[in-house]
């Protein structure tokens, strides 16, 4: 290979790579909003992918959402001071904090201390965000599966890539 022709094949490839990263940015927006659509209708929380010959190669996954606990620092504070004066230096030492931020979990609107049952007034419950992502775990030969569809011509991957001006018929300039 000469200069010129290597110069080529590496300019091809960058624009095949910025192709692939936008379909899959697209492709990701586009499944994750499906996802959502079917979780809210039929509580989809996985789904499996195959190849057009029904080999499954990979399974999507939808995180479940779980709404987080905030932390009001000034009443932590007092309710240590009143409840854990032993643990108050000039702020609360980090590992205390963090065992007992481990035992907390939101009921409902309010937030619990899993191991004494009682109602935490210092902190509150923050509503789970919808999943901004999805998972994609291949099977163990779902890579090679891919791999082999597209080498025996049952994947056409440029139909994955290709700009949606040119599937469309259009001309991508």
């Amino acid at each position: 290979m000469n200069l010129k022709e290597a110069a080529l094949r590496a300019a091809v490839i960058k624009r095949l790579k910025e192709l692939l990263d936008e379909a899959d940015k697209e492709g990701r927006t586009e499944t994750l909003s499906l996802f959502l659509e079917a979780r809210q209708a039929l509580g989809v929380k996985s789904v499996d992918i195959t190849l057009p010959t029904g080999e499954k190669i990979a399974t999507a996954t939808l995180p479940a959402p779980r709404p987080k606990v905030d932390v009001d620092e000034g009443a932590f504070l007092e309710w240590v001071r009143r409840e854990h004066p032993e643990e108050l230096v000039v702020e609360v030492r980090e590992s205390f904090r963090r065992a007992l931020l481990k035992d907390l979990v939101a009921v409902d609107d309010q937030v619990v201390n899993k191991k004494t049952g009682e109602v935490v007034p210092w902190a509150s419950v923050r509503p789970a965000a919808e999943p901004s992502s999805f998972t994609v775990r291949f099977t163990p030969a779902g890579r090679e599966a891919i791999e082999e569809a597209w080498r025996s011509g049952q994947l056409g991957l440029l139909e994955y890539v290709a700009p949606r001006q040119l599937e469309a018929g259009g001309d991508a300039a």
